[in-house]
């Protein structure tokens, strides 16, 4: 039997815990999910409920409206179970749930997200009115040797650490800022974000508790940065994610995105770790292509998922 009880600051470990027994191609520590959290605009709601069973946490939902939409009718969705507690109707239980929490809410449109291996998903989120969008293709690579990167002509690299100490934290965000922007609004689904994109919020993400800042690789011509590539901590002590990789528009197509990318990989096989992990939409051909020309595999996909009320 388990109980579902409101969420407090004291559950992040445990939620964490739940949410990477889901999700082990993306594991999130819960000092990331904390500051997922404090990052979030003040007046962007979010609500979460927690199913314990003998006073462990087995599973749990959230709503919360879609931070980087200035519609507040928009809200993001999430169901979570331990595998070893799915299949005996706690899902059911917590989406339930999530539809107290959704009474009296101006929601009108509901996003979620899908494993498309998973036994149950698709059909559960199917009879609940939710319909297929954008597909998400999850790849890892083992580390080993890289081959030696090759900069444009006129191009330095050089680390968020090194950059930081050149510069100074509001400089380096300064500086970056404009690359970001650019790039950010050539991502399937993010030109909306990258519109409304603020220096504030690009400092708020550099404070990200899993950003290394030394395997965070950065290109320049001059003192204008041109492209970005990083890698982000993950559970797994020899493991990271793939942050965003963006090169400038006017510098593309030079093989800047591969030298960014070898580089920031060479710094990680070089400190110890043995796997990198990545997602990318179906639709950037270009990344997915680059990503298996650096020898990453694919290991799962995810499939976004819309309903309107």
């Amino acid at each position: 039997m388990h109980d579902l009880v409101e969420f407090t600051p004291a559950a992040y470990a445990e939620l964490a815990g739940v949410r990477s027994a889901c999700r082990p191609e993306l594991p999130l520590p819960a000092a990331a999910l904390r500051a997922k959290d404090e990052a979030r605009p003040a007046r962007k709601l979010l609500r979460r409920t927690v199913a314990r069973e003998d006073g462990a946490a087995v599973g749990y939902c959230e709503l919360g409206q879609e931070p980087l939409e200035d519609d507040d009718g928009v809200f993001v969705l999430g169901v979570f179970v331990h595998p070893s507690h799915q299949g005996r109707g706690l899902g059911r239980a917590l989406h339930t749930e999530l539809l107290r929490l959704l009474a009296g809410l101006d929601a009108r449109e509901l996003r979620a997200g899908l494993r498309e291996d998973h036994p149950y998903a698709a059909a559960f989120a199917a009879r609940r009115g939710f319909e297929s969008g954008r597909r998400h293709v999850f790849s890892q690579l083992e580390l080993g040797a890289q081959d030696p990167p090759e900069a444009p002509a006129g191009v330095r690299l050089t680390s968020l650490a090194e950059l930081r100490a050149e510069l100074g934290e509001n400089e380096t965000v300064t500086r970056l800022f404009p690359l970001v922007q650019d790039f950010t609004a050539d991502i399937p689904g993010a030109a909306e974000a990258a519109r409304d994109m603020r220096a504030e919020q690009l400092a708020r993400n550099l404070a990200d508790p899993l950003i290394i800042p030394e395997v965070y690789c950065i290109a320049a011509s001059g003192d204008e940065l041109v492209g970005k590539s990083d890698l982000r901590a993950t559970p797994d002590p020899r493991g990271l994610w793939t942050g965003t990789t963006g090169v400038h528009r006017a510098w593309r197509r030079r093989g800047l995105a591969l030298a960014l990318k070898r580089t920031a990989l060479g710094w990680a096989a070089a400190r110890g770790f043995e796997r990198v992990a990545t997602a990318n939409a179906e639709e950037n051909h270009a990344m997915l292509a680059l990503n298996r020309r650096l020898g990453f595999e694919p290991t799962c996909t995810y499939r976004e998922l819309r309903a309107l009320r």
